[in-house]
């Protein structure tokens, strides 16, 4: 019978398209919403292209970073509970520097007053070189110790 031949899920007459599972017949609709996973972000149901970071299951479109909302795709860091592209993670983890403001890339970096330096921005008062190892505190920044024993 024609309503014999109907979705398990909603009972509509099928007409077209339809998934059968286990012997038990679906329409497109319900049998996405029951048997597709769930996008972490929309709620809605994957299927087709499906983005997958640990447990969570994602739209290709869907799948963005948390700061700039830019599609990611590729290479993407976990930050706290959010997903960030490279450029943001950097600006999320990375010290920045005291003098230039830009991101310390560095493995090793001077560090003075509660603040963090690139080793070239780090630099003498009065000669205005680089400077590592010991040195003497001024109120404005650092001296030497070759300009300071002068």
């Amino acid at each position: 019978h024609e309503e014999c031949f109907a979705c398990s899920g909603c009972k509509a007459v099928l007409h077209g398209a339809f998934k059968n599972v286990d012997q038990t017949l679906w329409c497109e609709a319900c049998h996405a919403d029951k048997f597709l996973p769930r996008c972490a972000s929309c709620s809605k149901p994957v299927s087709g292209s499906v983005l997958t970071v640990g447990a969570a299951s994602y739209h290709p479109t869907c799948l963005t970073c948390a700061a700039c909302k830019t599609q990611l795709s590729g290479k993407m860091h976990r930050h706290k509970e959010s997903m960030l592209c490279p450029p943001c993670n950097d600006q999320a983890v990375l010290k920045k520097c005291e003098k230039c403001h830009g991101l310390i890339r560095e493995g090793t970096w001077p560090q003075w007053k509660d603040g963090s330096y690139h080793s070239a921005c780090f630099t003498c008062l009065k000669c205005a070189k680089p400077v590592s190892g010991a040195f003497y505190e001024q109120e404005s920044g650092v001296i030497c110790k070759e300009c300071g024993g002068r």
